[in-house]
Order: structure tokens, then sequence, then C-alpha cells
């Protein structure tokens, strides 16, 4: 997961509440090492030593957790260029076509698609709390 997308999570909402012990990344997308100096925002120290904001990069089963009982799956495939994508679902409601990779949906389906596991369902979180 890069920064950008950590950005959009805890922008969401997403519980950055473990901040002081988990991985985190910075604007560079650099890993940084943490300490918790505010409920939001969390600052940290780069591998420089220079203070830099950061957001937590959830791990899957923290994200899965986080989408609740409309979570359905997650599997590995490939997109219309035939690269290997992971796809995850939710139930949802009407038809839809994944905007990212065209896929056609089941009816009530919602999804997120992304080149691992955690960054398809961090998608799918921020579908559903859209």
């Amino acid at each position: 997961m890069n920064y950008e997308l950590a950005k959009q999570l805890k922008e969401a909402g997403f519980p950055q509440d473990k901040l002081e012990t988990g991985y985190c990344i910075d604007e560079l997308d650099k890993p940084v090492l943490a300490n918790k100096c505010g409920s939001y925002d969390t600052c940290g120290v780069n591998a420089e030593g220079e203070k830099a904001f950061i957001c937590k990069v959830s791990t899957l089963s923290e994200l899965i957790d986080a989408c609740g009982d409309r979570f359905k799956e997650l599997e590995g495939g490939t997109d219309m260029d035939g690269k290997l994508t992971w796809f995850a679902f939710a139930e949802g409601e009407g038809r839809k076509i994944c905007d990212s990779c065209k896929t056609i949906l089941g009816e009530n389906d919602v999804s997120g698609c992304g080149k691992t596991p955690e960054e398809a369902v961090a998608k799918l979180w921020l579908k559903l709390h859209a």
C-alpha cells in the first residue's frame, strides 16, 4: 500500500488507533518509526531523523474486519490486460462495472481491485464508506 491510499483511508475515517506500534509510511512511501503525537495528525521520525506526517498501513485482516458483514470474498485473477489483479467483493446494490478493471459485477456486488490483496480490500472499504 502506498502513502496516497493510506492517506485516503485515514481521511475517510479508517481507524488509526495503533499508530504507536503499527507499520507506517510517510509522504515519500518510506517506512517510518511512529510515535503518537496527536489523535489525528500523527507524526513520526523518518530514516533521516526528520519529523514526518504519516499514515498507518493496515494489515489485510484489519481491512477485512473493517468491511464488516458485507465482505464476501477476495480472489486473485487477471484484468483486461492480462495483469495479475486482486479483487475484493462485498454485498451492495445494483449491477455495476468496476471503474478500474472494467469487470462486470454481480447484481449486488461492490468491489475494489488492486495489485495486492491489501490494496483491493482498502479500495473496497473506501467504496463501502463513500
